[in-house]
């Protein structure tokens, strides 16, 4: 399938501080959305500089380290790439809808992409947050929810519904409601 063709896969982000919640929910929503046959393709943004997924030393670190731009490792369970160099967030999510709709271009709603730490992205976004008074210096319009550690005090939730007026979920408890949100 050539990548022009791919038709719009649903893309649910979350954003937020370190140990807000983000992994949590979106590890709740990968499961509950994995028993709905929905395949969910995870993104996560990495905020070190240093940080390489390769292992030093082993055969593909060696062809990384040769000159090789692309590096692809397969085994029975798991397939990989290596782009050594930075790509944009959009031209990965191009390439990553094409592998997922030549799997079944018939339904693209039977997948989601999901994304962790992507504040740049053009989506609709769900703001996890460990307490309310981080939600100022992080809300931006594309924001539609809020989650993460937040979600289990209803005091935060009364106030942050009131003053705010976002809802806020649960997605540990309630996973159901990413449907609502995202008309899957």
């Amino acid at each position: 399938m050539d990548a022009s063709q791919v038709t719009s896969i649903p893309k649910i982000s979350f954003i937020g501080y370190s140990k807000s919640g983000k992994t949590a929910s979106i590890e709740a929503i990968i499961k509950f959305l994995s028993v709905k046959k929905i395949r969910c393709m995870a993104f996560k943004h990495i905020h070190r500089d240093d940080f390489s997924i390769d292992i030093p030393g082993k055969n593909t670190w060696k062809y990384s380290q040769a000159g090789a731009r692309i590096v692809c490792s397969k085994s029975k369970n798991e397939s990989a790439f290596i782009l050594n160099w930075d790509v944009s967030t959009n031209t990965l999510i191009k390439i990553v809808e094409a592998i997922s709709q030549s799997e079944d271009a018939s339904n693209p709603k039977s997948i989601v992409l999901l994304f962790e730490g992507f504040r740049d992205l053009d989506e609709k976004k769900i703001l996890c947050v460990q307490s309310s008074k981080e939600i100022p210096e992080q809300l931006d319009p594309q924001v539609v929810a809020v989650a993460g550690a937040v979600s289990s005090t209803p005091s935060e939730v009364e106030s942050i519904e009131t003053n705010y007026n976002l809802p806020v979920i649960n997605f540990l408890t309630n996973p159901e409601k990413i449907m609502r949100i995202y008309d899957l």
